[in-house]
């Protein structure tokens, strides 16, 4: 997988990370995987950051105490990513992120500490769904947003007519904005009511045009960063994982 994923030009994998304790949906414990995939990451040039997911009792006061216990567990790790154009910081997503409000989000980080050990405080990107969503994120002081959705339409953040004014609005206010590009979505096999939220691959056409509104959006930007929904979500569609049809 690993192999696949630099061949495909990946340079940096975003793992889902579900706390320090608590089990993902399938009952995998993510916290116990990470060192393995940074010693994996690192053998094949790659970078490795975390998708924080909203686990239960999630607060920001809770993802403060995340970020210290990444720092101390996985921030140094040579394969754990850090921003060059960001003085070196670490970058976590934050899914859900507006589960919280934003004042909880500036209370918590306006005293945060350095989380790295090193003078670095992780970049938090939040995540964009409604058009307001931008304005909480700007005050809940985090230092991003990105869309996730591989839908184009789902969601204002995941609609690529939008991707340019999210850049926009990102460089104003000296934030970072990562547009999320996919292959399509299919996920009619575990919510058969979502027709209306299918994106067929178009062989390959969906994707292409993905790709070409989010270089357009982060020409825009302060950081040309593009995410990719997903390698391997396979219950969604959104795979780019090499595959042999059956």
């Amino acid at each position: 997988h690993l192999q696949q994923i630099r061949d495909s030009g990946i340079g940096t994998i975003v793992l889902s990370w579900w706390g320090r304790s608590e089990a993902d949906s399938q009952g995998g414990h993510t916290d116990q995987v990470v060192r393995q995939l940074l010693d994996m990451a690192a053998e094949e040039n790659l970078k490795v950051c975390l998708h924080l997911e909203p686990y239960p009792g999630r607060s920001a006061a809770s993802v403060m105490m995340d970020t210290v216990y990444m720092a101390k567990e996985y921030f140094k790790h040579p394969a754990a990513y850090k921003s060059s154009r960001h003085g070196n910081r670490p970058l976590v997503f934050v899914y859900d992120s507006y589960l919280t409000p934003a004042q909880e989000w500036s209370s918590s980080l306006s005293a945060a500490g350095t989380a790295d050990g090193e003078g670095h405080f992780p970049l938090l990107i939040g995540l964009v769904v409604k058009q307001s969503d931008v304005h909480e994120l700007n005050k809940a002081m985090f230092d991003g947003w990105y869309t996730y959705f591989a839908t184009d339409g789902f969601t204002y953040g995941s609609s690529w007519s939008n991707w340019k004014n999210l850049a926009s609005v990102a460089r104003k206010h000296d934030k970072l904005f990562i547009p999320s590009v996919g292959p399509g979505y299919d996920d009619i096999k575990i919510r058969p009511w979502n027709g209306r939220n299918q994106r067929p691959r178009e062989d390959g056409a969906y994707y292409e045009r993905s790709w070409s509104n989010a270089l357009d959006a982060v020409s825009m930007s302060r950081a040309p960063f593009i995410s990719v929904t997903s390698f391997n979500e396979w219950h969604e569609g959104t795979q780019i994982e090499p595959s042999i049809p059956r």
